[in-house]
Protein backbone atom coordinates (compact mmCIF):
# COMPACT_ATOMS: atom_id res chain seq x y z
CA UNK A 1 0.00 0.00 0.00
CA UNK A 2 2.69 2.33 0.33
CA UNK A 3 4.54 2.12 -2.28
CA UNK A 4 0.65 2.50 -4.44
CA UNK A 5 0.69 5.58 -2.69
CA UNK A 6 4.32 6.73 -3.74
CA UNK A 7 3.71 5.66 -7.08
CA UNK A 8 0.35 8.22 -7.21
CA UNK A 9 2.23 10.96 -5.78
CA UNK A 10 5.29 10.70 -8.10
CA UNK A 11 2.84 10.73 -11.09
CA UNK A 12 0.28 13.60 -9.71
CA UNK A 13 3.75 15.34 -9.29
CA UNK A 14 5.07 14.77 -12.81
CA UNK A 15 1.55 15.97 -13.90
CA UNK A 16 1.84 19.18 -11.81
CA UNK A 17 5.66 19.50 -14.12
CA UNK A 18 4.54 18.39 -17.49
CA UNK A 19 1.32 20.88 -17.41
CA UNK A 20 3.28 24.10 -17.26
CA UNK A 21 5.58 22.89 -20.57
CA UNK A 22 2.40 22.04 -22.49
CA UNK A 23 1.23 25.25 -21.84
CA UNK A 24 4.55 27.08 -22.81
CA UNK A 25 4.79 24.40 -26.37
CA UNK A 26 1.32 25.80 -27.10
CA UNK A 27 1.96 29.40 -26.67
CA UNK A 28 5.02 28.70 -28.80
CA UNK A 29 3.03 27.13 -31.63
CA UNK A 30 0.72 30.21 -31.28
CA UNK A 31 3.60 32.38 -31.90
CA UNK A 32 4.68 31.14 -34.94
CA UNK A 33 1.54 31.62 -36.42
CA UNK A 34 0.64 35.03 -38.63
CA UNK A 35 -2.40 36.91 -39.68
CA UNK A 36 -2.38 39.50 -41.36
CA UNK A 37 -4.98 41.44 -44.05
CA UNK A 38 -3.74 43.86 -46.84
CA UNK A 39 -4.95 46.46 -46.85
CA UNK A 40 -5.70 46.37 -43.13
CA UNK A 41 -9.20 48.39 -43.64
CA UNK A 42 -11.23 47.15 -46.11
CA UNK A 43 -15.27 47.96 -47.25
CA UNK A 44 -17.58 46.29 -49.37
CA UNK A 45 -16.84 45.71 -52.89
CA UNK A 46 -13.19 45.84 -51.88
CA UNK A 47 -10.56 43.13 -52.69
CA UNK A 48 -8.17 42.27 -49.62
CA UNK A 49 -5.79 39.54 -49.33
CA UNK A 50 -5.39 37.19 -45.63
CA UNK A 51 -2.33 35.60 -45.53
CA UNK A 52 -1.67 33.27 -42.70
CA UNK A 53 1.78 32.46 -42.22
CA UNK A 54 2.46 29.24 -40.24
CA UNK A 55 6.16 26.47 -39.50
CA UNK A 56 5.78 23.17 -39.59
CA UNK A 57 8.13 20.33 -40.53
CA UNK A 58 5.21 18.93 -43.04
CA UNK A 59 6.49 18.86 -46.61
CA UNK A 60 2.94 19.75 -48.09
CA UNK A 61 4.60 20.15 -51.95
CA UNK A 62 5.65 16.53 -51.88
CA UNK A 63 3.80 14.30 -54.43
CA UNK A 64 3.29 17.23 -56.57
CA UNK A 65 4.19 17.24 -60.35
CA UNK A 66 7.58 19.83 -60.21
CA UNK A 67 6.38 21.52 -63.22
CA UNK A 68 2.93 22.65 -61.40
CA UNK A 69 5.35 24.69 -58.76
CA UNK A 70 6.44 27.69 -59.84
CA UNK A 71 8.91 30.15 -57.69
CA UNK A 72 8.24 27.82 -54.57
CA UNK A 73 4.44 28.51 -54.82
CA UNK A 74 1.17 26.05 -55.51
CA UNK A 75 -1.80 27.50 -56.70
CA UNK A 76 -4.76 25.98 -55.15
CA UNK A 77 -8.75 25.20 -55.80
CA UNK A 78 -11.56 27.95 -54.66
CA UNK A 79 -13.88 25.07 -55.29
CA UNK A 80 -13.89 24.18 -51.26
CA UNK A 81 -16.60 24.36 -49.30
CA UNK A 82 -15.33 26.11 -46.49
CA UNK A 83 -14.55 29.24 -48.90
CA UNK A 84 -18.28 29.60 -49.64
CA UNK A 85 -20.52 31.27 -48.15
CA UNK A 86 -24.01 30.74 -47.38
CA UNK A 87 -25.41 34.09 -46.51
CA UNK A 88 -23.26 35.34 -49.60
CA UNK A 89 -20.67 37.41 -47.28
CA UNK A 90 -18.01 37.22 -49.32
CA UNK A 91 -16.47 35.74 -52.65
CA UNK A 92 -12.94 34.13 -52.57
CA UNK A 93 -11.31 34.83 -55.81
CA UNK A 94 -7.74 33.03 -55.69
CA UNK A 95 -6.36 31.09 -53.27
CA UNK A 96 -2.37 29.39 -52.85
CA UNK A 97 0.45 28.49 -50.88
CA UNK A 98 3.99 29.41 -50.47
CA UNK A 99 7.11 28.55 -48.82
CA UNK A 100 10.65 29.77 -47.58
CA UNK A 101 12.29 26.37 -45.49
CA UNK A 102 9.30 24.97 -43.01
CA UNK A 103 7.46 28.85 -42.85
CA UNK A 104 4.51 28.66 -45.38
CA UNK A 105 1.82 31.59 -46.51
CA UNK A 106 -1.47 30.13 -47.24
CA UNK A 107 -3.15 33.50 -49.06
CA UNK A 108 -6.73 33.94 -49.84
CA UNK A 109 -7.96 36.99 -51.97
CA UNK A 110 -11.69 37.68 -51.57
CA UNK A 111 -14.01 40.58 -51.73
CA UNK A 112 -16.59 41.19 -48.83
CA UNK A 113 -19.97 41.73 -49.64
CA UNK A 114 -21.52 42.60 -45.98
CA UNK A 115 -20.53 45.13 -43.27
CA UNK A 116 -19.28 42.66 -40.33
CA UNK A 117 -17.29 40.19 -39.66
CA UNK A 118 -16.14 37.03 -41.67
CA UNK A 119 -15.62 33.64 -40.02
CA UNK A 120 -14.15 31.24 -42.11
CA UNK A 121 -14.26 27.75 -40.80
CA UNK A 122 -11.55 25.56 -39.78
CA UNK A 123 -10.24 23.32 -42.37
CA UNK A 124 -7.70 20.63 -43.10
CA UNK A 125 -4.76 22.20 -45.57
CA UNK A 126 -3.76 18.62 -46.92
CA UNK A 127 -7.37 18.05 -48.02
CA UNK A 128 -7.64 21.35 -49.90
CA UNK A 129 -4.46 20.50 -51.50
CA UNK A 130 -5.72 16.67 -52.27
CA UNK A 131 -8.78 18.28 -53.86
CA UNK A 132 -6.80 21.11 -55.93
CA UNK A 133 -4.43 18.35 -57.28
CA UNK A 134 -6.43 15.39 -57.27
CA UNK A 135 -4.33 13.17 -55.90
CA UNK A 136 -5.23 9.36 -55.10
CA UNK A 137 -7.22 8.54 -51.64
CA UNK A 138 -4.47 6.26 -50.79
CA UNK A 139 -2.46 9.81 -50.78
CA UNK A 140 -4.86 11.87 -49.21
CA UNK A 141 -5.56 8.98 -46.52
CA UNK A 142 -1.51 8.91 -45.74
CA UNK A 143 -1.60 13.06 -45.19
CA UNK A 144 -1.23 13.61 -41.90
CA UNK A 145 -4.39 16.48 -41.27
CA UNK A 146 -3.08 19.51 -40.56
CA UNK A 147 -5.89 22.33 -39.44
CA UNK A 148 -5.84 25.78 -40.48
CA UNK A 149 -7.85 27.98 -38.40
CA UNK A 150 -8.17 31.58 -39.71
CA UNK A 151 -9.01 34.52 -36.77
CA UNK A 152 -12.80 36.29 -37.73
CA UNK A 153 -12.39 39.83 -39.38
CA UNK A 154 -14.33 42.87 -39.84
CA UNK A 155 -15.37 44.49 -42.97
CA UNK A 156 -15.46 48.23 -42.43
CA UNK A 157 -18.39 50.69 -42.59
CA UNK A 158 -17.96 53.84 -44.92
CA UNK A 159 -20.58 55.38 -43.26
CA UNK A 160 -19.20 54.79 -39.36
CA UNK A 161 -15.73 55.49 -41.03
CA UNK A 162 -17.40 59.03 -42.51
CA UNK A 163 -19.59 59.58 -39.39
CA UNK A 164 -22.84 59.40 -41.04
CA UNK A 165 -25.24 57.09 -40.22
CA UNK A 166 -28.28 58.21 -42.36
CA UNK A 167 -28.90 58.54 -46.12
CA UNK A 168 -28.73 61.94 -47.38
CA UNK A 169 -31.68 63.67 -49.64
CA UNK A 170 -31.05 63.58 -52.98
CA UNK A 171 -29.56 66.41 -54.78
CA UNK A 172 -31.94 68.02 -57.63
CA UNK A 173 -28.59 67.59 -60.98
CA UNK A 174 -26.47 70.63 -62.06
CA UNK A 175 -27.09 72.19 -65.42
CA UNK A 176 -24.36 73.91 -67.43
CA UNK A 177 -24.49 76.75 -68.86
CA UNK A 178 -25.49 76.30 -72.67
CA UNK A 179 -27.11 72.94 -71.75
CA UNK A 180 -30.88 74.10 -72.40
CA UNK A 181 -29.51 74.83 -76.08
CA UNK A 182 -27.33 71.36 -76.48
CA UNK A 183 -30.58 69.33 -74.93
CA UNK A 184 -32.66 71.45 -77.79
CA UNK A 185 -30.68 70.74 -80.43
CA UNK A 186 -30.69 66.63 -79.84
CA UNK A 187 -34.26 66.47 -79.60
CA UNK A 188 -34.34 68.48 -82.84
CA UNK A 189 -31.65 65.90 -84.29
CA UNK A 190 -33.55 63.36 -83.35
CA UNK A 191 -36.98 64.60 -84.66
CA UNK A 192 -35.14 65.35 -88.18
CA UNK A 193 -33.63 61.29 -88.35
CA UNK A 194 -37.65 60.22 -87.29
CA UNK A 195 -38.88 62.07 -90.03
CA UNK A 196 -36.01 60.66 -92.73
CA UNK A 197 -36.38 57.40 -91.29
CA UNK A 198 -40.42 57.15 -92.22
CA UNK A 199 -39.48 59.29 -95.71
CA UNK A 200 -36.89 56.58 -96.54
CA UNK A 201 -39.82 53.44 -95.43
CA UNK A 202 -42.29 55.00 -97.38
CA UNK A 203 -39.99 55.33 -100.34
CA UNK A 204 -38.27 52.51 -100.14
CA UNK A 205 -39.22 50.14 -102.48
CA UNK A 206 -38.43 53.56 -105.26
CA UNK A 207 -35.23 53.74 -103.38
CA UNK A 208 -34.39 50.20 -104.09
CA UNK A 209 -35.45 50.48 -107.89
CA UNK A 210 -33.50 53.66 -108.19
CA UNK A 211 -30.61 51.44 -106.74
CA UNK A 212 -30.54 48.45 -108.67
CA UNK A 213 -30.56 50.61 -111.96
CA UNK A 214 -28.07 52.13 -110.93
CA UNK A 215 -25.79 49.35 -110.30
CA UNK A 216 -26.94 47.94 -113.27
CA UNK A 217 -25.92 51.11 -115.46
CA UNK A 218 -22.50 50.91 -113.82
CA UNK A 219 -22.36 47.34 -114.94
CA UNK A 220 -23.59 47.94 -118.61
CA UNK A 221 -21.18 51.08 -118.29
CA UNK A 222 -17.84 48.99 -117.10
CA UNK A 223 -19.25 46.54 -119.81
CA UNK A 224 -18.70 49.03 -122.83
CA UNK A 225 -15.55 49.90 -121.54
CA UNK A 226 -13.74 47.00 -121.40
CA UNK A 227 -15.15 46.12 -124.95
CA UNK A 228 -13.98 49.41 -125.91
CA UNK A 229 -9.93 48.92 -124.32
CA UNK A 230 -9.52 45.55 -125.70
CA UNK A 231 -11.16 46.46 -129.48
CA UNK A 232 -7.92 49.50 -129.60
CA UNK A 233 -5.79 46.67 -128.27
CA UNK A 234 -6.79 44.25 -131.24
CA UNK A 235 -6.21 47.06 -133.90
CA UNK A 236 -2.37 47.22 -132.60
CA UNK A 237 -2.11 43.75 -132.53
CA UNK A 238 -0.54 42.52 -135.73
CA UNK A 239 -2.31 39.40 -137.11
CA UNK A 240 -4.33 38.25 -140.09
CA UNK A 241 -7.14 39.72 -141.49
CA UNK A 242 -8.72 35.87 -140.57
CA UNK A 243 -7.67 36.23 -137.25
CA UNK A 244 -8.49 39.85 -136.83
CA UNK A 245 -12.16 39.14 -137.53
CA UNK A 246 -12.58 36.23 -135.34
CA UNK A 247 -11.45 38.06 -132.44
CA UNK A 248 -13.16 41.08 -133.23
CA UNK A 249 -16.58 39.32 -133.14
CA UNK A 250 -15.41 37.01 -129.68
CA UNK A 251 -15.07 40.74 -128.59
CA UNK A 252 -18.51 42.18 -129.74
CA UNK A 253 -20.49 38.81 -129.12
CA UNK A 254 -19.10 38.90 -125.62
CA UNK A 255 -20.21 42.62 -125.20
CA UNK A 256 -24.05 41.75 -126.49
CA UNK A 257 -24.04 38.72 -124.28
CA UNK A 258 -23.49 41.36 -121.14
CA UNK A 259 -25.71 44.00 -122.27
CA UNK A 260 -28.76 41.74 -123.15
CA UNK A 261 -28.32 39.17 -120.48
CA UNK A 262 -28.24 36.24 -122.92
CA UNK A 263 -25.69 34.45 -125.22
CA UNK A 264 -24.90 35.66 -128.26
CA UNK A 265 -22.10 33.02 -129.12
CA UNK A 266 -24.18 30.86 -130.99
CA UNK A 267 -26.44 33.46 -132.89
CA UNK A 268 -25.37 34.11 -136.74
CA UNK A 269 -25.05 37.47 -138.37
CA UNK A 270 -28.15 36.67 -140.15
CA UNK A 271 -30.08 36.78 -136.81
CA UNK A 272 -28.98 39.40 -135.48
CA UNK A 273 -31.29 42.02 -135.57
CA UNK A 274 -33.81 39.71 -135.33
CA UNK A 275 -32.80 38.82 -131.75
CA UNK A 276 -32.41 42.08 -130.57
CA UNK A 277 -35.43 43.10 -131.37
CA UNK A 278 -36.99 40.44 -129.61
CA UNK A 279 -35.27 41.59 -126.79
CA UNK A 280 -35.92 44.41 -126.65
CA UNK A 281 -39.92 44.00 -127.58
CA UNK A 282 -38.90 45.92 -131.10
CA UNK A 283 -39.38 49.25 -128.43
CA UNK A 284 -35.59 50.33 -129.24
CA UNK A 285 -35.23 53.65 -130.38
CA UNK A 286 -33.94 55.07 -134.12
CA UNK A 287 -30.20 55.67 -133.07
CA UNK A 288 -29.99 51.98 -131.07
CA UNK A 289 -32.03 50.82 -134.20
CA UNK A 290 -29.16 52.34 -136.70
CA UNK A 291 -26.24 51.23 -134.11
CA UNK A 292 -27.88 47.33 -134.43
CA UNK A 293 -28.06 47.36 -138.18
CA UNK A 294 -24.65 48.74 -138.48
CA UNK A 295 -23.18 45.91 -136.09
CA UNK A 296 -25.25 43.32 -138.30
CA UNK A 297 -23.31 44.79 -141.65
CA UNK A 298 -20.19 44.55 -139.61
CA UNK A 299 -20.51 40.90 -138.66
CA UNK A 300 -21.66 40.23 -142.39
CA UNK A 301 -18.36 42.15 -143.75
CA UNK A 302 -15.85 39.75 -140.96
CA UNK A 303 -18.10 36.76 -142.15
CA UNK A 304 -16.63 36.95 -145.58
CA UNK A 305 -13.33 37.82 -144.46
CA UNK A 306 -13.51 34.89 -142.28
CA UNK A 307 -14.58 32.10 -144.50
CA UNK A 308 -14.39 33.44 -148.22
CA UNK A 309 -10.45 33.01 -148.26
CA UNK A 310 -9.98 31.71 -151.24
CA UNK A 311 -13.11 30.82 -152.27
CA UNK A 312 -14.52 31.38 -156.22
CA UNK A 313 -16.41 34.45 -154.66
CA UNK A 314 -12.95 35.91 -153.51
CA UNK A 315 -11.82 35.63 -157.15
CA UNK A 316 -14.13 37.66 -158.77
CA UNK A 317 -13.94 40.85 -160.23
CA UNK A 318 -13.63 43.84 -159.57
CA UNK A 319 -11.23 42.55 -156.85
CA UNK A 320 -11.28 45.47 -154.31
CA UNK A 321 -15.22 44.48 -153.69
CA UNK A 322 -14.48 40.51 -154.17
CA UNK A 323 -11.11 40.27 -151.82
CA UNK A 324 -11.60 38.18 -148.66
CA UNK A 325 -9.24 40.70 -147.05
CA UNK A 326 -9.22 44.00 -144.96
CA UNK A 327 -8.40 47.41 -147.57
CA UNK A 328 -6.47 49.67 -146.42
CA UNK A 329 -7.43 51.69 -143.42
CA UNK A 330 -10.71 49.33 -142.84
CA UNK A 331 -9.50 47.54 -139.85
CA UNK A 332 -9.25 51.25 -137.77
CA UNK A 333 -12.71 52.11 -139.60
CA UNK A 334 -14.62 48.84 -138.29
CA UNK A 335 -13.57 49.43 -134.69
CA UNK A 336 -14.44 52.89 -135.01
CA UNK A 337 -18.05 52.03 -136.38
CA UNK A 338 -17.86 49.23 -133.53
CA UNK A 339 -17.47 52.05 -130.70
CA UNK A 340 -19.75 54.32 -132.36
CA UNK A 341 -22.55 51.50 -132.60
CA UNK A 342 -21.82 50.46 -128.98
CA UNK A 343 -22.23 54.23 -127.46
CA UNK A 344 -25.44 54.36 -129.50
CA UNK A 345 -27.07 51.01 -127.72
CA UNK A 346 -26.26 52.29 -124.48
Amino acid sequence: MKSLKKLQGLLFFTLLLLVPLCKTFSQELEDTVVQRLVPETFFVGDTVELLYSFDSPIDFFSGIDPNLIKENKLVLTTKFLPFFSPEEKFDVRSVSLSHSGTTYTLSLSLVAWTVGVIDISPFDLNQLISISYKKSIEEEVSAPSYIISLKPFAVASISERMGSLSVRPPVAPLLLPGTNYVVWSLIALLVFFFFAIIFVLTRFPRIVEALLNFSESMELLKNSRSAGRKLKKLLKKKCGDADFANEWQVIVKHYLSARFSISFASVTSSRLYDVISNLTGDLISDEQENAVMTLVSLFTRTDYIRFAANSIDSKLEPAEDHLAAFSSGERKSLIYWTLDSIRGLE
